[in-house]
C-alpha cells in the first residue's frame, strides 16, 4: 500500500578529508624515523625524499558512491565524476599527470577525439590536483558493450603517475580502485489495492507497480535482471520487464506476477481513498521505460500490517529496495520552487533548483523528514534525463537549459506522495563575460576558464543572449588590460537588442583595468548608445589612455553617450588622451555621473566634458588643455571635487574652465576647488559667470566649507553704481559663512552678500555690499544710513569728498548701538575721506557700538596757510568723537592736514576740546598704529591737540607717531583728563600756545 527507495541499503559513503590529515600524516612521517622498522634507515636519504619529492598521500571521493559486493567503491555515469587528490610536494613542483587503466582495452572505450578523463593541479595550491572522469567515458565503460571482461568488472581502476615538468623527473605513482558501475533504479508507485472488496472471502490484496525495464544498448540492460520480493529471487528479462521468473533461464514464469491489469478495488486509510492509476507513468530515463505489474499476494485483508521488500540488484550486488506496506498514510506532495527563469551560480555554472517538503501526510499529520525522489528531462535534449533521491530538502544542480521536472515523496511505512511537476522553466547562464588579452575570440567562451580576447566580442555575445531581458544586470569583467585600436561599440552597431539595459565593465582579479585606445580618424573610441530606451553603461576601476582621434567629426570623442542612456563612472582615470572635435567625454542629452575619477593630461580641440546633465563628485580635473574643461549645457551637480590647473586654449572670451550656459544651473556642495585655470597667455579664467539676466546660475545644496572657488564674469552688463549681480541660489540656507571666505573673482570685483544678505554677490571694485562705495560724501553717507545695519563695509581705493552745498549735517556719521567694521581696504588699496569741507566731526559714535575703523586716510588737504576751519558750533574737533557707552578701535587709518578754529563756536567761543580724537565720559578708544601729524588747533583758546581724553574717558594707544600738532591751550599732541595707556609710541615736535606736547590734568 505504500512504497520508497531504502537509500540506507544503498550504503552510501561520501567521506569528507581535510590537509589537517595529510598533515598528521607528516607528522608521523617523521616521528617514524626513530621507529625500529626504519631505525637503520639513513636520515639524509628519508628527508631528501620526502622534502624533494612530491607524491600523492590522500584521495577524496568528490560525488556520492556507492559500494559493491566486492567492497569496491563505483560511480555512477549519469554526469562527470570527480576525485580531489592531496598530495606531499614542499617544493611546490609542477607537475604532469597521467592515468594508466588496469583493465586493457578501456582506452578505445571511446573515440580519439574524446577526454576520458582530465588531472589538473590547482594552479593556486599546488599540493592539490583534481581527477575528473567525464561522463561519457563513464557510460559507454557502464555499459559495457566491448569486451566480456570489463562487462563484468565495469572496472576503470588505474594508477596515476606524476612528472616533474621542468626535468621531466618521474615520482612515485599513486594506484585507484574504482569501477563504472551505476545502482539500477527501483520500483515506482507500489501501492496496495484488492481483488475485491474486502466483505468478499476471497479478496486479497494486490500490490500494484512500474517495474522499470533496459532497452538494449543501455546502462542496465546487461548487468540487471533479479528482482527480491522479500528476500525471494524473481528473474526478469531486462529489455522488456513483462513478467518475472523463478529461474534466471526465464523458462519458469511465477503466475502471481501479470502485466494484466485486474479487477481493482481502492484501499480507505485515515478516511483517504488510495488508488493506483497505471496511465500515470513515471518519467522515463534515458535507456529506462516503465510498465504496470501486478502482483497477487495471496494475503487476504486484515488489521495487521502486511509489508513487502521489493529490492532490485544488479551482478555486482548494487541494489535500489522498496518497502511497501498497509498501513501507511500518505504523504503530501512537495513543492517544487516557484518561478520559470532562473540564473545560474557564476561559479560553478549550475543553479540550485530546491525541492522541499512540509514533513506531513495529506490528512495533516506529521511524517517528519522524507526521501524527494526527482526527475529531471532537459527539454533541450530529449536523451538528457536524469534521476535523483535525496533525503529532506532537494538541491537539483542544473546547467543553463531548458527543464521538465516531476517529485514525489517516499518515505518507510509511508504511501508516496502524487507526483508535482513544473515544465518549461529555464535556467541561463549568467550574464558575465570575461575578457583577457591573450584570450581567443574564435574559441573562447567568455568564462573566467576561457575568457574572449576583446571587449567587442563579448559585446556580440551579449547581443545573442536570448537569455538577457531587461531587468537583468551585465557585466563584462577584464582580467587584463586591454589594447583596442578601433570602436568599442555598444551602439546598435553591434548591440541591437532592446533588452540589453545595464552594462557595466569593470575588472576582475586586478584592482584596476587598463583599457589603452589606440585612436582612429572619425571614430567615437567608446560608443556608449545602448539602442534600449533607459539604457545604462558603468565603468567601474577602470583606466583609459593613450586615446586620440586624428579628425574632427562633429561626433569625435572618447566617450560618447546619447540621449536616454546612462553613462556612469565610478573610479575611472581618464589620461594622456586627445580629441580634435566635440569632447572627451560626451553625456550628451542623458545623466553622465563621474564618482571618483580622474581626468589628466587630456587635450579637447573644443571641450573636455560636455553634458546636459553632469554628475561629477570626488573627482579631479586637473593638468588638461581644452577650448572648455567642463561644458555644463544643462544641470551639473558639481561634489566635493576639483577642477584646477588647466590650460584654456583657443577660447572666445566667455568661455573658462566651467560653463554654465544661459539660463542653465549648475548645483555645487561639498569641499570645491575651481582655481587657476588660465588662458595660455596666463589669464585667470576659472567658473564663467555670463548671465546678463542676472539669473541664479550657482544652487548650493550642502555646506561649502573648505571650498575656493574663482569667478571669472564674462558678460556685458557688470556690477556698478547701484547694481550688483547675485549669482548663487541656496546660500545662506547651507552656510552662513561670508561669500569672500568661498568665492573670488577673477576681475577685480568685489564678493560678499547681496543687499538682504541671503545669497552671494558681485560688486564692482569700489563696492562692498550694503554701501555705495563711489562718488561724494553725500552719496557715502547716504548709503551708509541706508544698510547701517550690515556689518561690514569697505571702500577700497576710493576717495570721498564732501562740499559745502551737500553736507548740512554737523556730524558727517552717527553711529549709535551698533556693531559694525568700517574697512578702508589694504596698504595697497587704501580708502580716503576728505574732510575739507565738512563743518563738523567725521564719526560721532554713541550707545552700546562696538566699531571698528581701519586703513583709511582722514584729511582736509590744509596747507597750513589758507585752512577751511571746521564748523562754528558746539561740536568738538574734526575727526571722531567717541561718547559714552561707545568702544572704537582705529587700526593703520592716519590723520592729517586737519583743522578748527573754536573761536569761531557761536555758543561758547574760547572754549571747549578740540581733539582730532576725543573720547567723552563713559567712552573708550583704541588706537593701533595709526599716524596723528601736521594738523593744528588755531585758537588760543582750546584745549588739546591730537588726542583728548576726558574725565571718565579711557584710551589705549599703541605703536603709533602723534607729530606736528599744534594745540591752543593745554597739550598739543594728548591731553588726558581721564585714563590712558600708551606703548610703543612717538610722540615729537608737538606744541601748544599755553601748555606742553602732553598735558595731564588731575583735581
Amino acid at each position: 500500500m505504500g512504497s520508497d527507495i531504502k537509500n540506507s541499503e544503498r550504503k552510501k559513503v561520501r567521506r569528507t578529508i581535510s590537509k589537517g590529515i595529510f598533515l598528521s600524516f607528516l607528522y608521523a612521517a617523521s616521528f617514524s624515523i626513530f621507529s625500529c622498522a626504519n631505525f637503520n634507515t639513513p636520515v639524509k636519504e628519508f628527508f631528501e625524499r620526502y622534502t624533494d619529492t612530491a607524491a600523492i598521500e590522500i584521495k577524496q571521493m568528490n560525488d556520492p558512491y556507492e559500494i559493491d559486493a566486492s567492497g569496491m567503491m563505483c560511480y555512477g555515469s549519469d554526469s562527470d565524476k570527480s576525485i580531489d587528490l592531496y598530495l606531499r610536494n614542499p617544493q611546490m613542483y609542477d607537475i604532469s599527470f597521467g592515468y594508466s587503466y588496469d583493465l586493457k582495452g578501456l582506452s578505445s572505450v571511446l573515440p580519439a577525439s574524446s577526454v576520458p578523463f582530465t588531472i589538473v593541479q590547482n594552479p593556486r595550491d599546488k599540493a592539490r590536483a583534481t581527477l575528473t572522469f567525464k561522463k561519457d567515458f563513464l557510460e559507454a565503460v557502464d555499459i559495457g558493450s566491448f569486451t566480456v571482461d570489463s562487462i563484468i568488472k565495469k572496472n576503470i581502476s588505474g594508477n596515476i603517475t606524476l612528472v616533474e615538468k621542468e626535468t621531466r623527473r618521474p615520482f612515485d605513482s599513486f594506484h585507484i580502485e574504482l569501477r563504472a558501475d551505476s545502482v539500477p533504479p527501483s520500483i515506482e508507485r507500489a501501492t496496495f489495492q484488492m481483488d475485491k472488496d474486502p466483505s468478499d472471502p476471497d479478496s486479497q490484496y494486490v500490490v500494484c507497480f512500474f517495474m522499470p525495464c533496459f532497452e538494449n544498448g543501455s546502462v542496465h540492460n546487461k548487468d540487471t535482471k533479479t528482482i527480491f520480493v522479500n528476500g525471494r529471487p524473481f528473474y526478469f528479462d531486462p529489455a522488456t520487464a513483462e513478467a518475472l521468473y523463478r529461474d534466471s533461464s526465464l523458462s519458469e514464469k511465477e503466475v502471481s506476477f501479470d502485466k494484466t491489469k485486474p479487477s481493482l478495488v481502492p484501499i480507505v486509510q485515515a478516511g483517504f481513498k488510495i488508488s493506483f492509476d497505471e496511465t500515470i507513468i513515471p518519467v522515463e530515463l534515458s535507456g529506462v521505460k516503465y510498465k504496470p505489474l501486478y502482483y497477487k499476494t495471496g494475503i487476504r485483508p486484515s488489521n495487521q500490517e502486511v509489508r513487502f521488500t521489493f529490492s532490485i540488484v544488479d551482478d555486482s550486488g548494487l541494489s535500489s529496495s522498496t518497502i511497501i506496506s498497509n498501513k501507511a498514510k500518505e504523504l503530501s506532495p512537495p513543492v517544487l520552487e516557484n518561478g520559470t527563469v532562473f540564473t545560474a551560480e557564476e561559479d560553478s555554472g549550475y543553479y540550485s533548483f530546491k525541492i522541499t517538503h512540509n514533513g506531513q501526510t495529506t490528512d495533516d499529520s506529521s511524517a517528519g523528514f522524507v526521501y524527494i525522489n526527482s526527475v529531471v528531462e532537459n527539454a533541450s535534449d530529449s536523451l538528457d534525463i536524469t534521476k535523483d533521491s535525496q533525503y529532506g530538502t532537494s538541491v537539483l544542480k542544473l546547467k543553463p537549459g531548458n527543464y521538465n521536472i516531476e517529485a514525489y515523496a517516499s518515505k518507510n511505512n509511508f504511501v508516496s506522495s502524487d507526483p508535482a511537476s513544473v515544465s518549461g522553466i529555464r535556467v541561463r547562464r549568467p550574464a558575465i563575460y570575461y575578457v583577457r588579452a591573450n584570450g581567443n575570440d574564435t574559441e573562447g567562451l567568455g568564462s573566467k576558464q576561457k575568457p574572449f580576447a576583446t571587449i567587442q566580442k563579448a559585446i556580440r555575445e551579449i547581443n545573442n543572449n536570448e537569455d538577457i531581458d531587461v531587468n537583468t544586470q551585465v557585466y563584462i569583467r577584464l582580467m587584463s588590460n586591454i589594447q583596442v585600436s578601433d570602436t568599442i561599440e555598444f551602439s546598435d552597431k553591434t548591440l541591437s537588442s532592446v533588452n540589453v539595459k545595464n552594462i557595466t565593465v569593470e575588472p576582475y582579479g586586478i584592482g584596476n583595468a587598463k583599457i589603452s585606445l589606440g585612436g582612429v580618424a572619425d571614430k567615437i573610441l567608446i560608443d556608449a548608445q545602448l539602442k534600449a530606451a533607459g539604457a545604462k553603461l558603468t565603468l567601474n576601476n577602470i583606466t583609459l589612455e593613450n586615446g586620440c582621434t586624428e579628425t574632427a567629426p562633429s561626433t569625435s570623442s572618447l566617450i560618447y553617450s546619447d540621449a536616454d542612456n546612462s553613462l556612469i563612472m565610478n573610479n575611472v582615470t581618464i589620461q594622456n588622451s586627445a580629441v580634435q572635435s566635440s569632447a572627451c567625454i560626451v553625456g550628451n542629452s542623458g545623466p553622465a555621473e563621474m564618482n571618483n575619477c580622474t581626468v589628466k593630461k587630456c587635450y579637447g580641440e573644443n571641450n573636455l566634458i560636455y553634458g546636459s546633465s553632469l554628475t561629477i563628485k570626488n573627482c579631479s580635473i586637473t593638468g588638461n588643455k581644452a577650448k572648455c574643461i567642463v561644458y555644463n549645457n544643462g544641470n551639473m551637480k558639481l561634489i566635493d571635487s576639483a577642477v584646477s590647473d588647466n590650460t584654456i586654449i583657443n577660447g572666445d572670451s566667455d568661455i573658462g574652465a566651467i560653463l554654465t550656459m544661459a539660463q542653465k544651473t549648475t548645483t555645487l556642495g561639498g569641499k570645491v576647488i575651481i582655481k587657476n585655470n588660465k588662458t595660455s597667455d596666463g589669464v585667470q579664467r576659472n567658473f564663467t559667470y555670463n548671465d546678463d539676466s542676472n539669473s541664479k546660475t550657482i544652487q548650493i545644496d550642502s555646506p561649502l566649507t573648505g571650498s575656493d572657488i574663482h569667478i571669472s564674469y564674462v558678460g556685458t552688463t557688470p556690477p556698478g553704481y547701484g547694481k550688483s549681480l547675485t549669482f548663487t541660489s541656496g546660500y545662506s540656507t547651507n552656510l552662513k559663512a561670508n561669500p569672500e571666505t568661498i568665492f573670488t573673482s577673477d576681475d577685480g570685483f568685489v564678493i560678499g552678500w547681496n543687499d538682504i544678505k541671503t545669497e552671494a554677490a558681485l560688486y564692482s571694485s569700489a563696492v562692498r555690499p550694503g554701501i555705495q562705495m563711489v562718488g561724494d560724501i553725500k552719496s557715502l553717507k547716504e548709503q551708509l544710513e541706508k544698510h547701517i545695519n550690515d556689518s561690514k563695509y569697505t571702500m577700497y581705493s576710493s576717495t570721498f569728498e564732501a562740499s559745502s552745498s551737500n553736507i548740512s549735517d554737523k556730524t558727517l556719521f552717527n553711529i549709535k548701538s551698533l556693531n559694525v567694521s568700517i574697512d578702508g581696504g589694504d596698504k595697497d588699496r587704501r580708502g580716503k575721506i576728505d574732510l575739507k569741507s565738512v563743518q563738523g566731526r567725521a564719526f560721532t559714535i554713541s550707545g552700546d557700538s562696538d566699531v571698528k575703523i581701519s586703513n583709511i586716510d582722514f584729511t582736509s588737504d590744509h596747507d597750513g596757510s589758507d585752512y577751511k576751519p571746521a564748523y562754528y558750533g558746539k561740536y568738538h574737533g574734526t575727526g571722531i568723537l567717541v561718547k559714552s557707552g561707545a568702544v572704537v578701535t582705529i587700526e593703520n587709518c592716519t590723520f592729517e592736514k586737519l583743522s578748527v578754529d573754536i573761536n569761531r563756536w557761536e555758543d561758547s567761543p574760547n572754549t571747549g576740546f578740540a581733539g582730532i580724537i576725543e573720547v567723552e565720559d563713559g567712552g573708550k578708544v583704541i588706537i593701533k598704529n595709526c599716524f596723528i601729524k601736521n594738523s593744528r588747533l588755531l585758537s588760543n583758546g582750546s584745549w588739546g591737540g591730537a588726542v583728548c581724553i576726558q574725565e571718565g574717558g579711557k584710551a589705549e594707544i599703541s605703536y603709533t607717531t602723534i607729530e606736528e600738532i599744534r594745540g591752543g591751550h593745554a597739550g598739543g599732541a594728548l591731553m588726558v583728563l581721564g585714563e590712558c595707556k600708551m606703548q610703543n609710541c612717538i610722540i615729537s615736535s608737538n606744541t601748544s600756545g599755553d601748555g606742553a606736547g602732553i598735558y595731564l590734568y588731575n583735581d
